[in-house]
């Protein structure tokens, strides 16, 4: 089984429309949603129906974060689909178009990858794989993520000028397993 997992202000594009068309023969669940621990339900809920199921994040860096953290565990097959505005993730993996992804996904052949956790201040615990950012490139993408346009670099540039004129220090601490 597979289970898409798209925000909500993709659903009817015709971007999006077009990979479920592409995944037709697959059945595809589309779950669409912005809470991990809703999602997380529904995708627990379908993996009692299906332990094969695997979830693929429709978007950009931020759906595949938002999947990631939907999961309920690690041993679920995640995949993304390029259709965000950054898809920094995607093209690490050597994902560049939606068309790839999807044929890429038919095959169905896992590949394994490091991933981290973050342990906030109130215990919970937030994955990440690739990067986690904090700081003055997070505050640049965060508010880079609030705007309706431009779109692509020219939108962080924006944010990045912003951020720049506002800059002020923060204080992180950090701790690592043994250390």
């Amino acid at each position: 089984m597979i289970a898409l997992v798209v925000k909500p202000k993709l659903l009817g594009s015709k971007r999006f429309e077009k990979v479920v068309e592409e995944l037709s023969h697959l059945k595809p669940v589309v779950l669409s949603g912005n809470n991990a621990a809703s999602l997380r339900e529904e995708i627990s809920e379908l993996r009692n129906l299906d332990s094969n199921l695997t979830v693929v994040a429709c978007g950009g860096d931020g759906t595949f974060h938002l999947a990631l953290n939907s999961i309920p565990d690690l041993t679920v097959p995640l995949a993304v689909i390029p259709l965000g505005t950054g898809n920094d993730f995607a093209r690490y993996l050597g994902i560049k178009k939606p068309a790839h992804a999807s044929s890429t996904l038919n095959n169905l052949a896992p590949v394994s990858m490091d991933m981290g956790t973050i342990e906030l201040i109130d215990g919970s615990i937030i994955r990440f794989a690739g990067i986690a950012s904090c700081g003055f490139d997070a505050q640049v993408n965060e508010r880079a993520n609030t705007y309706r346009g431009p779109a692509g670099t020219l939108k962080y540039l924006v944010a990045l000028a912003v951020e720049l004129v506002k800059l002020n220090s923060r204080e992180f601490m950090v701790s690592t397993n043994g250390g």
